[in-house]
C-alpha cells in the first residue's frame, strides 16, 4: 500500500517544555516518522522545520537547544559525520539538557565521542522487530514526559476515597504511556468515575437533611459504600454489554462488506513498500532484485528506476522521482493492453476506499485525506500505459525549475519561449559563450533567487543558474538541500563550491553545483556533451583576449622554435595538439600578441566538411549580432571590442577572433 507523506506537523512554537530533535537530514524520512508519532501522542516537538525567518541559522538552533526541555539525538554514520549535528549535541551538553540517544543504525562512535556519551541513556531502534516495542521504550524514557500534555503526563487522581476498583494512572490526553490503552481499561475508568459520582451525590443528599430528621422504619438501611459498589458494578456490567454489542455490530458490518465485495483481482495499490519521503538508497534497497539504476532529469529532478517489477498481473518499470522532500512521485510503466486499462480503471473506480474520481477526468482519482493523486494514462504512441502516483503537497517543489527553457534550444528559441520574466541583458563573453540574464524573484526549492542566468554554446542552451544574494542562512540552506538531494554524486567540495556530477546519455555529463563570491551564491546546472571536455566555449580560457604572453607559453608548453614574428611584424606563437570546442581537430592554433597580450587567435586545419555545421551553429549562437559576409568568410561583430571570424581556406576551415 502506498503510504501518505510522513512529513510531521509544524514545529512547536509555544513556551511549554519541548523536545529538540537533532538529526542528519539524510535520515529525515525515518526521523520524521518518529516525530510524527510523538506529535500524535501529544508531545511538544521542535525540529528544524521551525526555523524562524529573518534569524541567523546558527543563532536560531542555539536558541532552540537552550530553551528545550528534552533533547533527542538520532545517531547514524551520517549524524557523526555532520559538524552541525555534533555542535547541537555538544551545546545540549553544555546547557545540561536531559539527553536521549536513539540509534537508527548499528553505529560505532569515535572514541572521543563515545567517552563523552557513554553515560547517556540510549535506545537502539534497529534492534526492535516491532515498532510498537520501540515506541513503548521511547515513551518510557527517563524525563521525556515533561514535554507531553500537562507536564508530567499523568491524569490527576480524584481526592475522594472509594472502595471501588481504582484504575492505574493514565497518561494525559494524547500521551502514550508506552502502550495504547485498550477498550477494557477505558471501560474500567468510566466505571470508577461513575462510582465516584454516585458517592458524591449520596453525600450531597445526606448532608442536605436537617438535624433530627428520621428515616422511615421500613426503609432499608443500605450504607453509602454499598450503594456505590452496587452502582459501579451495574455501570461496569452495562458498559461491558455495550462493548460486546458494539463488537458484534462491527463484525456484522465487516461480514456484510465482505459479502458485498466480489473483487478478487490484483491489488493495484501494492507498490512493494514504497513510501513518500523515502530517500533513493531506501528505494534502491527495496528493488535490489530488479536491476535498479538512477539518474538526473533535464530539470534537475533526480530519479531511480527498477525494471520488470511484479505489479498486479503484469511486469512494470517503477520510476521514483525525488526533490528535497524525498520521493514525491512514483510512475509505473506497463505495456498497453485494453483489458488491463479497463481492469485498472474499474479497480480505482469501485474497489479503493477513500478515492474520489476528479471531475472532468475519466482516469484521475484523489485521496483527499492523504492528499495523494492517481493518474492512469496512455502514451502518445499507444504502446505504454502509465500510472502516476503523486504526493501533491510536495511534488511541485523543484530545485531547478526550468520554466519554459530546454537544454539545447537556441538563444532565439529561448527568447521566444520565456514571456513572463524580464530580460535584462543579452551579451557574449570573451570565452565564446552567450549569456542572458532575467530579473526575478524566482522560487527555487522554497528559496527566493534574485536573477536567472542562461548560457549558450555551439550546441544551444548548456547551462542555467539561479543567483541568490549571499548570507550565511541562504548558503547553509542551499548546501543542505543540494546535499540531501544529490549527495551521493558529489565530485568536489571546498568552502566556496560544491559540485555533483551525473553521467547521462552514454558519454554526456550533467553537473549540478553552487559557487559563491563576496556578494552572491550561484546555483547552476551545466550540460556537457563530452564528459572529458567540460567545455564548448569558442576557445580555451588560457587563450582569451588579453591573456599574457608568459601565461600562454607556460600553460600550453610552447617550444622556443614555435615563437616567431610574422610578415606584419606581429609576435606569434604556434600551439599544437589542441581541439576547437573540445570536438574539432586542428593542425595548429596561432596566437598573436600586442604588448605581450593576446589580441587574436586562429584555429587552422579543421576539416572542410565541418564548415556548414559550424556556420549554422555560430549563426545560432551569435544571432542578432551584426555580421559581414564575403564569400566563405563571415565576420560577426561579437562584442564592441572583438570580432569572430569563420573562413574556408583550401580544404580546411579557419576559425578565429581578433580584438578590434
Amino acid at each position: 500500500m502506498f503510504d501518505k507523506s510522513i512529513m510531521p506537523d509544524d514545529a512547536y512554537k509555544g513556551s511549554e517544555p519541548y523536545i529538540f530533535i537533532s538529526y542528519a537530514h539524510k535520515n529525515g524520512a525515518e526521523v520524521f516518522s518518529i516525530v510524527k508519532r510523538l506529535q500524535q501522542e501529544g508531545y511538544r516537538v521542535w525540529y528544524d522545520g521551525g526555523i524562524d525567518p529573518g534569524i541567523e541559522w546558527a543563532e536560531n538552533i542555539a536558541r532552540k537547544v537552550s530553551g528545550c526541555g528534552y533533547f533527542i539525538a538520532f545517531i547514524t554514520e551520517d549524524y557523526i559525520k555532520s559538524t552541525n549535528c555534533q555542535d547541537e549535541l555538544s551545546y545540549a551538553r553544555d546547557k545540561d539538557k536531559k539527553r536521549l540517544l536513539v540509534y537508527l543504525t548499528d553505529t560505532t562512535l569515535p572514541e572521543g565521542m563515545s567517552m563523552r556519551l557513554n553515560r547517556l541513556q540510549a535506545i537502539h531502534k534497529y534492534t526492535y522487530k516491532k515498532d510498537e516495542d520501540f515506541y513503548e521504550k521511547l515513551f518510557s524514557a527517563d524525563g521525556i514526559r515533561i514535554c507531553c500534555g500537562d507536564g508530567e503526563g499523568e491524569a490527576p487522581v480524584p481526592a475522594v476515597s472509594t472502595p471501588a476498583p481504582s484504575p492505574s494512572p493514565a497518561p494525559s490526553a494524547g500521551c502514550a504511556a508506552g502502550i495504547l490503552q485498550n477498550k477494557k481499561s477505558l471501560i474500567g475508568i468510566c466505571a470508577g468515575a461513575a462510582a465516584i459520582i454516585a458517592i458524591i451525590l449520596a453525600v450531597a443528599l445526606s448532608g442536605g437533611k436537617k438535624e433530627g430528621d428520621a428515616i422511615a422504619a421500613d426503609t432499608p438501611q443500605t450504607s453509602l459504600s454499598e450503594a456505590a459498589e452496587t452502582e459501579a458494578a451495574e455501570t461496569e456490567e452495562a458498559s461491558e454489554e455495550t462493548e460486546a454489542a458494539a463488537e458484534t455490530s462491527e463484525e456484522s458490518k465487516t461480514e456484510a462488506a465482505k459479502e458485498e465485495s466480489d473483487y478478487d483481482g490484483p491489488d493495484y495499490l501494492d507498490f512493494h513498500g514504497v513510501n513518500f519521503g523515502m530517500n533513493s538508497d531506501e528505494y534502491m534497497k527495496l528493488f535490489a532484485d530488479y536491476s535498479p539504476y538512477e539518474g538526473l532529469g533535464e530539470d534537475g529532478d533526480y530519479y531511480t528506476c527498477a525494471t520488470d517489477v511484479d505489479y498486479g498481473s503484469v511486469k512494470a518499470k517503477f520510476t521514483g522521482w525525488y526533490n528535497v522532500n524525498g520521493l514525491v512521485n512514483l510512475v509505473c510503466a506497463m505495456s498497453y493492453d485494453e483489458k488491463l486499462f479497463d481492469d485498472m480503471t474499474d479497480f480505482f473506480d469501485n474497489h479503493c476506499e477513500g478515492l474520489v474520481k476528479l471531475q472532468d477526468a475519466d482516469h484521475e482519482w484523489k485521496n483527499e485525506e492523504e492528499n495523494i493523486s492517481y493518474n492512469l494514462y496512455r502514451s502518445n504512441n499507444s504502446e505504454s500505459l502509465y500510472l502516476s502516483v503523486s504526493d501533491e503537497p510536495h511534488r511541485g517543489v523543484k530545485f531547478f525549475p526550468f520554466r519554459s527553457f530546454k537544454m539545447g534550444m537556441t538563444p532565439d528559441e529561448a527568447l521566444a519561449a520565456e514571456k513572463s520574466a524580464k530580460l535584462t541583458s543579452d551579451s557574449c563573453a570573451y570565452y565564446g559563450l552567450r549569456t542572458m540574464y532575467y530579473d526575478g524573484p524566482f522560487e527555487v526549492a522554497g528559496m527566493s533567487a534574485e536573477r536567472l542566468k542562461l548560457e549558450f554554446d555551439l550546441n544551444g542552451l548548456s547551462g542555467i543558474s539561479y543567483i541568490f544574494k549571499k548570507d550565511d542562512k541562504t548558503l547553509a540552506e542551499v548546501k543542505e538541500k543540494m546535499t540531501r538531494l544529490y549527495g551521493k554524486f558529489q565530485a568536489f567540495e571546498n568552502d566556496n563550491e560544491q559540485k555533483f556530477d551525473f553521467e547521462v546519455d552514454g558519454g554526456s555529463l550533467r553537473r549540478v553545483a553552487y559557487i559563491t563570491d563576496n556578494d552572491f551564491i550561484y546555483v547552476y546546472m551545466n550540460f556537457f556533451r563530452n564528459k572529458d571536455t567540460f567545455s564548448y566555449a569558442a576557445w580555451e580560457w588560457s587563450l582569451q583576449i588579453d591573456s599574457s604572453f608568459d601565461e600562454v607559453i607556460e600553460k600550453k608548453h610552447v617550444r622556443e622554435d614555435d615563437i616567431y614574428t610574422d610578415e606584419n611584424g606581429v609576435k606569434c606563437a604556434d600551439v599544437y595538439g589542441m581541439k576547437y570546442c573540445g570536438k574539432y581537430d586542428t593542425q595548429k592554433v596561432t596566437v598573436g600578441f600586442k604588448d605581450d597580450k593576446v589580441y587574436k587567435t586562429s584555429y587552422f586545419g579543421i576539416a572542410g566538411e565541418n564548415y556548414d555545421t559550424l556556420k549554422e551553429q555560430l549563426s545560432n549562437l551569435f544571432s542578432r549580432r551584426p555580421v559581414k559576409t564575403d564569400g566563405d568568410r563571415i565576420v560577426w561583430y561579437y562584442t564592441d571590442e572583438m570580432n569572430f571570424i569563420l573562413d574556408k581556406t583550401g580544404d580546411g576551415v579557419t576559425l578565429g577572433f581578433e580584438k578590434v
